[in-house]
């Protein structure tokens, strides 16, 4: 007959069993995705490089907050060394200095941040908890205290740098030193102790490789539509005259080639695309801008989810060419939360080639006298050194046409 031990083992063992064999291929994959046994890629090493750039940031962003906090430690600690010395030891005291100076240091951005140095930063903090809580006491009463601050720093170091590897470096760390000073206290419950650290340092495990997880998914995501933009941009260059990229404020991202060969000018990168065309119709393309490119509708009011895509609105303006005048015509797309940030707007190009042409006639009836005469045009057998050259004179000569006549006729011109 079965004992109640033997029982409680075979339902563990079965358990066990059906938890691989069902789950077991899940973690697997999913451990490998989180720590990139996948192979290196270029796509992989685009997403780690952004991926980098976003702990950085949080890094900072968290360097600013915990200089502040770490201050007001050292102060709390000063009134407590002067009030109880014993209370506070003097290597404490200096951690929390160290802690200090590490932050500012990064707060202050006296120190560029990158991968190898935001992981010597981590293991730093790490080393700081674990050398703070050797200096509680080791009895029964501290035991909790020290058990909370090795948590809530866990969890909070692995939040803040959502790095598998420097988190279960990090984590190990405060296992074993758990695990030892238990073992000091009580032997017999060395193995309790480090099935509660392995239930602990999973579930910070876990929780740093969903932040992780989701970041990457969320980089992942904004590379993609990234790079469908680009190529979409590419195919434009081929349909229209051009196409040009504007921020939030209407200002032109990039170097706008398009833009620089139709007005004719070095350099119009963030400069105010408003600014180029007339007074008379900035009006109207800040109306233009303000529409849903979708509806038409103003942005913000809501449109069915059936409705099908239309295409995008259109415009026609007038730039302030170097020259003259030139008609374009605008076809607007709004593109929302483009390169992580707000909302940018893809402006495609469509040059009017009778703007062009009408300035020319109408500089020509201003100023006749001013216009060069253009080479009357010989009979068969008359060659001509070229455009502008002394042509020889015939007994038959044709009437003399517009500079406009003439370049639809001879191209080659």
């Amino acid at each position: 007959m079965l004992t109640f031990s033997s029982a409680v083992l075979t339902g563990v063992a079965i358990v066990l069993v059906a938890h691989c064999q069902e789950h077991g291929p899940e973690f697997v994959s999913v451990l490998k995705a989180v720590l990139g046994r996948s192979g290196p890629t270029k796509s992989s090493d685009v997403l780690d490089a952004a991926l980098w750039d976003i702990r950085a940031k949080q890094y900072l962003g968290t360097a600013r907050i915990y200089v502040h906090l770490t201050a007001l430690c050292i102060l709390g600690l000063s009134f407590g060394m002067l009030s109880q010395p014993a209370s506070i030891s003097p290597l404490q005291f200096y951690l929390f200095l160290a802690a200090w100076l590490g932050h500012h240091i990064v707060a202050a951005q006296k120190m560029t941040l990158n991968k190898t140095r935001i992981r010597l930063l981590v293991l730093t903090n790490y080393l700081q908890v674990l050398f703070f809580m050797s200096e509680i006491p080791s009895d029964c009463e501290s035991s909790l205290l020290t058990s909370a601050v090795a948590i809530a720093s866990g969890y909070a170091i692995a939040i803040l740098s959502a790095d598998m590897k420097t988190t279960v470096l990090g984590q190990a760390m405060f296992m074993l030193y758990e695990t030892w000073v238990t073992w000091k206290r009580n032997p017999s419950s060395v193995t309790t102790c480090i099935l509660y650290q392995i239930m602990i340092s999973t579930s910070i495990l876990a929780v740093s490789g969903l932040v992780e997880l989701s970041t990457r998914s969320r980089i992942a995501m904004l590379l993609n539509s990234e790079s469908m933009v680009a190529s979409f941009r590419q195919m434009l260059r081929g349909l229209c005259d051009g196409e040009i990229l504007l921020d939030s404020n209407l200002r032109v991202v990039g170097k706008a080639e398009c833009l620089r060969r139709l007005l004719m000018t070095s350099d119009v990168t963030n400069q105010s695309f408003e600014e180029l065309l007339f007074e008379e119709e900035r009006s109207r393309f800040l109306r233009f801008m303000s529409e849903n490119p979708g509806s038409g509708l103003p942005i913000g009011k809501a449109t069915d989810a059936d409705t099908p895509l239309s295409a995008p609105p259109c415009l026609r303006v007038s730039l302030k060419g170097a020259r003259h005048r030139i008609g374009v015509d605008l076809f607007h797309v709004k593109m929302p939360h483009l390169f992580r940030g707000d909302t940018h707007h893809l402006i495609a190009l469509r040059e009017d080639c009778d703007s062009r042409d009408a300035a020319p006639e109408a500089f020509a009836e201003g100023a006749p006298d001013s216009t060069p005469a253009l080479p009357q045009i010989e009979g068969r057998g008359t060659k001509t050194a070229g455009v502008g050259s002394s042509v020889a004179r015939s007994d038959r000569s044709v009437p003399q046409v517009s500079s406009n006549s003439l370049i639809q006729i001879c191209p080659e011109l």
